[in-house]
């Protein structure tokens, strides 16, 4: 297999057992077929050179190879958006075909739920949900699963906001007094994190930026204050931030206590492996 596998320990105090998941994030898939008008087969054409792979792989065969790793050596996948370059048809049938016996989590990327003609329009979200549930994407907007005593929590933060109706979700989730892992497209701000996302992009395209002598992408919200607030008032609980949206790898504690890693983008050949172990101190939670 020729796909860079970044491995990641997770030390959580209420897991129940040892497990794994395999984080794939930015495949970029680009597919389209004779049912798609001229305006998205150009979109596809123009758009498929833009994520080339050092080694040569094409796109369909890196997504191919990560999600074979994760059949074999994971329990299941966990996706932080753009796994689609856009909502085609053809691409939801050949992810549905490819992970119809790969058990998965799915949070929204800016590109999954929309072309670049639409100017990311949230009215659209309802109908793209629904499009992607019948193709067995269920609830990429806001989910929470227990898998081995550990919640995972995914919201849509494709706007660079939270909103309220997430900040009471996580709470709630957090109260629970469980590790939670959180999962979703756009990294939160982190002092080092920053200075590598502006030389990549141009810009901070990060959540919370409020560094002197750089403008957010957009303006931040009070729902996204308040929901930075609750990630830093139940840190102990959250074990961990996981996302993508940048195209490069990055580790480090955010400002509001939480430990945040991003993967590099899936279509450079890229995927984490994390995996969770009970806690030295917590065995008496393996049951």
């Amino acid at each position: 297999m020729s796909a860079y596998v970044i491995e990641t320990v997770l030390e959580s105090k209420t897991a129940t057992r040892a497990f794994s998941f395999g984080h794939i994030t930015d495949s970029h898939l680009v597919f389209s077929d004779a049912t798609d008008d001229e305006r998205k087969t150009k979109n596809v054409e123009s758009r498929r050179g833009c994520f080339e792979n050092p080694s040569g792989l094409s796109i369909q065969t890196c997504f191919e190879e990560q999600t074979t790793f994760v059949k074999n050596e994971c329990d299941f996948a966990l996706f932080t958006g753009d796994i689609l370059d856009f909502p085609a048809k053809t691409s939801l049938a050949f992810f549905r075909d490819t992970m119809k016996d790969i058990p998965f989590l799915y949070a929204w990327g800016n590109h999954d739920w929309n072309y670049a003609w639409e100017h990311e329009d949230r009215a659209l979200l309802p109908s793209r949900t629904a499009l992607y549930a019948s193709y067995g994407v269920e609830n990429p907007e806001m989910r929470a699963d227990e898998f081995g005593g550990v919640i995972f929590v995914g919201l849509n933060n494709t706007d660079y906001q939270f909103t309220e109706e997430e900040c009471a979700f996580a709470e709630e989730q957090l109260k629970k007094g469980k590790d939670v892992i959180f999962y979703f497209h756009i990294p939160l701000y982190a002092k080092t994190l920053c200075p590598d996302v502006v030389s990549y992009w141009g810009k901070p395209i990060v959540v919370g930026c409020d560094e002197k002598g750089l403008s957010p992408v957009k303006p931040i919200t009070d729902a996204t204050v308040h929901m930075l607030n609750v990630l830093e008032k139940y840190r102990e609980n959250v074990l961990a931030v996981i996302a993508g949206h940048i195209h490069f790898s990055h580790e480090d504690e955010t400002p509001f206590g939480c430990k945040q890693y991003v993967t590099e983008a899936g279509c450079y050949g890229t995927l984490r492996r994390f995996s969770v172990v009970p806690k030295k101190g917590c065995e008496s939670n393996v049951g």
